[in-house]
């Protein structure tokens, strides 16, 4: 197969990895574009004036933007997880996970809510709107809703 030819595949690879991740098929997008990184590394000459460089450096962008996806869809999985009843947390009963924990796991749980709430929806992401939304419905005792706020 040819250089041309090579390089054609890798640009229909790195358009595919770009649709799974505006599809929010992170897992896919994110194995796709390492896939792209890992077949460009040692090309260093151009081909049909495109620069290996520049290609990389776009799978590397939706590397990273897959592996904030895959974060952020895991923390909401987990969360979503757990129920506040009479300020105990209590799993909900088709999570696979213990029906209660003791008391220091609240403050872990608080503690998570926290940083995903307020450090990666509302500074990493920059979505403010998404972590007030998300803190208003969160199963949070009011206080700790008053702190993330």
């Amino acid at each position: 197969m040819s250089p041309s030819e090579d390089l054609k595949g890798v640009l229909e690879d790195l358009d595919l990895s770009e649709t799974y991740l505006v599809c929010a098929m992170f897992e896919e997008a994110a194995s796709l574009a390492s896939s792209i990184v890992s077949r460009l590394r040692g090309l260093t000459a151009p081909v049909d004036g495109v620069e290996a460089e520049d290609i990389v450096e776009c799978a590397g962008v939706v590397f990273v933007q897959a592996l904030k996806g895959l974060g952020r869809e895991i923390m909401e999985e987990f969360i979503g997880k757990w129920k506040l009843i009479d300020g105990k947390y209590y799993a909900l009963a088709d999570s696979k996970l213990p029906s209660s924990f003791p008391e220091e796991f609240m403050t872990h749980y608080l503690d998570l809510v926290e940083v995903y709430a307020v450090i990666l929806l509302g500074k990493i992401l920059g979505d403010a709107d998404l972590a007030i939304s998300w803190v208003e419905n969160a199963e949070l005792p009011e206080e700790k809703r008053q702190d993330c706020g």
